[in-house]
């Protein structure tokens, strides 16, 4: 599809932030269970210029919109209290790739398009059923400019309390470069734990455990100086790589599944189609605006719809939190 048909926001709003909360371990996260949620409007348009017959020769599969990439760094969490407007560089925290998304809310929608349009954005479960599908958000055609402010919020991926505490503990990456390291002996004997790493605490809370009592007297000897050592001391404990291959996977289990519950804002897409399915040039679906007489009339006002340039969008207001 032509690069003409893709469009860019310009602006991000900045976040609000509420106290966090704990309570129970089942239910999705909401904007009360955390601290720092990030809130945004998306500002979803259709290309400038567009009309049905060139979206019918460029875009075929449907439009597709996408933040600015000098945007983008303004979508991360703000650690400045003050002139938190120039925020900048150090300024910014937070991965976009892994965002998880508490709330989606359309603020309006406009369009004089001759069609009704249709709207996905990635992250977020169709809720509109029609006739023809399953889409997050109809715009009726040519509907003027309305106020809407309806939740939509229904995450592809749900993240529970219960992962974001583990997620707060270490994530997958943090759990491979420096909690459990396993590529230290090519001849995989042994790996180290970082002696303040989850690994580490979950070795020792367990190491009485009848599962180690082949190994328990090896790990004690090798590692005494931490263990009766300065906890606040940070060492790397030298432990037998099967044991650390157990850990690691006994903590990377749930991990892999809270790797996969994110959502990549970074690449986040919105994505406009015909809500009849019909291809961009199609007569038929056409809104009619005034009494024609004759065929050659109809004809004439179909044309003049199908080359038309039409304006069309939603402001959709999103919530999350960034690892």
């Amino acid at each position: 599809m032509s690069d003409k048909y893709y469009t860019e926001v310009d602006e991000a709003v900045e976040g609000d932030f509420v106290d966090a909360s704990a309570a129970g371990i089942d239910e999705h996260l909401t904007e009360d269970d955390l601290y720092g949620i990030k809130s945004i409007i998306l500002d979803i348009e259709t290309p400038i210029g567009a009309c049905l017959e060139d979206l019918a020769a460029n875009a075929k599969n449907g439009i597709v919109w996408q933040v600015a990439e000098h945007c983008k760094d303004k979508m991360k969490h703000i650690r400045k209290t003050q002139n938190r407007i120039n925020a900048t560089g150090k300024d910014l925290e937070g991965n976009l790739a892994k965002a998880l998304l508490l709330g989606a809310e359309v603020l309006s929608q406009h369009s004089d398009a001759p069609v009704k349009l249709s709207v996905d954005v990635d992250g977020l479960v169709p809720n509109v059923f029609g006739n023809n599908g399953v889409h997050l958000w109809t715009i009726p055609a040519s509907c003027g400019s309305q106020v809407v402010k309806e939740s939509v919020f229904e995450p592809n991926n749900k993240f529970t309390r219960f992962m974001y505490e583990k997620e707060q503990k270490c994530d997958l990456q943090t759990l491979r470069e420096q909690h459990i390291k396993m590529d230290v002996d090519p001849q995989k004997r042994f790996g180290l734990m970082d002696s303040q790493g989850v690994g580490w605490k979950v070795l020792t809370d367990n190491l009485m455990s009848p599962v180690f009592d082949d190994v328990r007297d090896h790990i004690i000897e090798q590692n005494k100086h931490i263990l009766e050592g300065d906890p606040r001391i940070q060492h790397f404990a030298k432990i037998p790589y099967d044991v650390c291959s157990e850990i690691f996977e006994q903590i990377a289990t749930p991990l892999k599944e809270i790797e996969k519950s994110y959502t990549d804002l970074y690449n986040i897409k919105a994505h406009f189609t015909r809500s009849d399915k019909q291809p961009w040039n199609s007569v038929s679906g056409l809104v009619k605006e005034s009494a024609v007489f004759g065929q050659d009339s109809v004809g004439f006002e179909q044309e003049q719809k199908l080359s038309t340039p039409f304006s069309a969008g939603i402001k959709l207001k999103i919530k999350y939190i960034l690892n």
